[in-house]
């Protein structure tokens, strides 16, 4: 049988009393999986339970058939994440921010180098990178940000909002990209709450609410139960 990329199982995570993620139960992947809610869905709970930033409060979550956590170097080197908030060094080039994020990875300073070199021209920033990080656009940044999830080749990708703040040129581009990576046999989580984003590159969609899992599926699936029960 074949494991899937993603699976939870009754994954809760509180903050205090504050209800972050719920029994969550979900099997996901391979392929392109949109990742569905407004803010405060618990989004960004579910992505940082799956790369070991957080632990959680109840239940398990494993990558590739094996749970995650802090200190998982094992499972956590096949996944790249992007933040949905900021991460850069402000002071410091775009390339040499990639290639420190290399290194601490445990390549040598070359090795680090051509890594931040091939991460940047995947996203389309090669002419960028002798640029500090506080004279790029909010796009630029958010690319970057796509190019240090991308710096070790990672099977799945948790992308957290990369959409915002980016033109119709650099969303094209990312989209592309994102769709890329699921035909070579990856698997990209992809969160949003902007429905039009997700529908441009997948059909396939988990939906949050309040921390819940509302509904899983095939979108179109998904519309004939919101017209059924609202």
């Amino acid at each position: 049988m074949t494991v899937p990329p993603i699976r939870c199982r009754n994954l809760s995570r509180f903050y205090g009393e504050v209800q972050g993620l719920s029994g969550l139960n979900l099997e996901a992947g391979p392929g392109v999986i949109g990742l569905l809610g407004p803010n405060g869905s618990g989004k960004t709970t579910l992505m940082r339970l799956l790369c070991g930033l957080i632990r959680p409060s109840e239940g398990v979550a494993e990558i590739f058939g094996s749970p995650v956590g802090p200190g998982r170097r094992d499972v956590l080197r096949r996944v790249g994440h992007c933040p949905g908030e900021d991460i850069h060094f402000e002071s410091e080039r775009a390339l040499d921010f990639l290639s420190l994020l290399a290194s601490l990875g445990g390549e040598s300073p070359a090795s680090a180098r051509k890594r931040g070199e091939e991460a940047l021209a995947r996203v389309d920033l090669s002419d960028k990178a002798m640029r500090r990080m506080d004279t790029l656009s909010k796009g630029m940044r958010q690319r970057i940000k796509v190019a240090q999830a991308l710096l070790f080749s990672p099977e799945l990708l948790l992308l957290d909002e990369p959409l915002n703040g980016m033109d119709p040129v650099s969303r094209k581009a990312l989209l592309d990209l994102i769709q890329e990576h699921a035909r070579a046999g990856g698997t990209v989580l992809l969160a949003s709450h902007v429905l039009h984003e997700v529908e441009a590159v997948t059909d396939q969609v988990v939906l949050l609410h309040h921390g819940r899992l509302l509904a899983e599926g095939k979108l179109p699936e998904i519309r004939s139960l919101i017209d059924q029960e609202p």
